[in-house]
C-alpha cells in the first residue's frame, strides 16, 4: 500500500531536484576555481619565462663585455709590443747614425 500522498511526493521531488541543482552549482564553482587556479600558473609560467629571458639577455650582455674587455686588453698587448719595438729601432737607428757620425771623414 503506497502510503506516500501527492504532497509529499511532489515535496521529495522539489527536495531532489534542489539537491541536484545544489551539487551542479558547486561543480561549476569548483570548476571556475580551477580555472580560475589554471589561468593563475600560465600566468607565473609566462612571468618566470620572461624572468628567465631577461637573466640570458643579461648573460649575454656579461659575455659581450667580458669578450670586448678580453678584445681590447690583446689590442692593448700588441700595441705595447709595438712600442717596444719602435723603441728598440729608435735605438738602433740612432745607434747607427752615431756610427755613421763617428765613421765620417
Amino acid at each position: 500500500m503506497d502510503t506516500t500522498t501527492p504532497s509529499t511526493t511532489s515535496t521529495l521531488h522539489a527536495a531532489q531536484e534542489k539537491a541536484a541543482w545544489e551539487v551542479a552549482l558547486t561543480a561549476a564553482r569548483a570548476a571556475d576555481t580551477a580555472q580560475a587556479a589554471a589561468q593563475a600558473a600560465a600566468r607565473a609560467t609566462e612571468d618566470a619565462w620572461r624572468a628567465s629571458l631577461t637573466a640570458a639577455e643579461a648573460v649575454h650582455a656579461v659575455a659581450n663585455a667580458e669578450a670586448a674587455a678580453a678584445a681590447w686588453r690583446a689590442a692593448l698587448t700588441a700595441a705595447e709590443a709595438a712600442k717596444a719595438v719602435n723603441a728598440e729601432a729608435v735605438e738602433l737607428w740612432r745607434a747607427a747614425l752615431t756610427a755613421a757620425e763617428a765613421a765620417k771623414p
